[in-house]
C-alpha cells in the first residue's frame, strides 16, 4: 500500500511560473492516494492566491499565506497542515514528466517512514539558451541538472537530492523538526541550502534515501540566471552554506580554519593569473572563485555565531520535536 501523496510547494513573487507548475502537475497520472497541492505563499501578497482559486476542484489545489518572507520558516508553517503520508517537494518554477507522481507512488509503496526520495532534474533554459559548457560549471546544480545511470530504485549514497524534485514523509519530517530557517530564501544569513540540510539531518537519524529514475522534473532556468552578477552572488550564497556547515562542526578546530584561509590565499592568487589572461570567460571564473571562497569564509564566521542569529519564531508543534532530535 502507497501512503497518502501530498505536493508542498512554497512560492513567492511569482504568479505566472506558480500557474505554469500547476499547469504541468495537472497532466500528472495521479496515483488513488493523492491528496493534491498545497501552496504556501510567503512575503507580499502578488496575485498567487487568485491563481490557486481559479483551479478546477479536481486538482486538490490548497492555498496558505504565511506574511514573513522567509522559505524555510513558510515550509515549516505548512508541515503543520500535513501530519502524516509522502510530502513531494518542488518549487514555483518547474515542470514535470506525466509519471512523477506514479514514480513516487511506486518508490515509497509499503513505506510509511525510514526512507525519503528523489529524482533526476533536467534543465528548461528560458528563451532555448544554452550556456557555455564552460559557463555551466559556475551554476549551482539546479541550473545544470543532474541524473543517475541506473534504471532501478537504487540507494543514493554520498549525496543528497536536488530542492525542487524529492520527497519524505511527514513523520520524518516532524521528527527532525523541519527546515532551518536561517538557510534558504529569505534566511537572515542570505545562505541557499535548507533542502540539504533537511537531507542531512535525515540521514542522521538513519533514513536511507533512494533514487527513482522515474521521477523526472524539469526546472526553470531563467536568463537573469545566466548574467555574470548572478553568478557570483550564487557562489557567494553557496559558499555561505559550505562555510556555516564547517563553522557550526564542532570538529572544526582553529587549524582546519586557518587551512581554508592558505586555501583561499591560494586560490587568490590563481584568479590574479586569470584575470592577467584577460576575456569574459577567465575574469568571470575568477570573480566567481573569489566570492564563493569569501562566502566560505564567511559563513565559518557565522557558523561560530550559529545560536545568537534571530529567526522568525517555529511553530509551536515543530519547535518541541526540533528540540527532541
Amino acid at each position: 500500500m502507497t501512503a497518502p501523496i501530498t505536493v508542498l510547494m512554497a512560492a513567492a513573487g511569482q504568479p505566472l511560473l506558480v500557474k505554469r507548475t500547476l499547469d504541468s502537475l495537472a497532466q500528472c497520472e495521479q496515483p488513488s492516494t493523492y491528496r493534491g497541492v498545497l501552496i504556501v505563499e510567503n512575503g507580499p501578497r502578488c496575485g498567487i492566491e487568485e491563481v490557486c482559486g481559479i483551479r478546477p476542484r479536481d486538482e486538490r489545489v490548497r492555498y496558505l499565506y504565511v506574511p514573513e518572507a522567509n522559505k524555510s520558516h513558510a515550509l515549516n508553517v505548512a508541515l503543520t497542515q500535513l501530519s502524516d503520508g509522502l510530502i513531494f517537494f518542488t518549487d514555483d518554477d518547474a515542470r514535470f514528466d506525466s509519471r512523477l507522481l506514479m514514480a513516487y507512488a511506486r518508490g515509497a509503496w509499503g513505506v510509511a517512514s525510514g526512507e525519503f526520495y528523489g529524482g533526476p532534474l533536467r534543465v528548461d533554459y528560458e528563451g532555448d539558451l544554452q550556456p557555455p559548457v564552460w559557463l555551466k560549471a559556475c551554476l549551482p546544480k539546479t541550473a545544470q541538472g543532474w541524473a543517475l545511470p541506473v534504471e532501478e530504485k537504487t540507494r543514493l549514497v554520498g549525496r543528497t537530492f536536488l530542492g525542487p524534485n524529492w520527497a519524505a514523509f511527514a513523520a520524518d519530517l516532524w521528527a527532525i523538526g523541519g527546515f532551518e530557517t536561517r538557510l534558504g530564501p529569505g534566511a537572515p544569513t542570505g545562505s541557499t541550502g535548507q533542502e540539504t540540510e533537511a537531507q542531512k539531518r535525515l540521514l542522521a537519524q538513519g533514513l536511507k534515501a533512494f533514487y527513482l529514475p522515474d521521477a523526472m522534473a524539469w526546472h526553470l532556468v531563467r536568463a537573469k540566471c545566466l548574467t555574470p552578477d548572478w553568478i557570483v552572488e550564487r557562489g557567494y550564497r553557496h559558499g555561505l552554506e559550505w562555510g556555516i556547515r564547517r563553522g557550526r562542526d564542532p570538529q572544526f578546530t582553529s587549524f582546519k580554519q586557518r587551512m581554508v584561509w592558505l586555501r583561499m590565499a591560494r586560490r587568490r592568487l590563481i584568479c590574479r593569473a586569470m584575470r592577467a589572461i584577460g576575456g569574459e570567460r577567465w575574469k568571470l571564473e575568477a570573480d566567481y572563485w573569489l566570492s564563493r571562497w569569501q562566502g566560505r569564509w564567511d559563513g565559518i564566521a557565522i557558523g561560530r555565531k550559529w545560536d545568537a542569529i534571530d529567526v522568525p519564531e517555529m511553530p509551536a508543534a515543530l519547535r518541541a520535536t526540533r528540540r527532541a532530535a
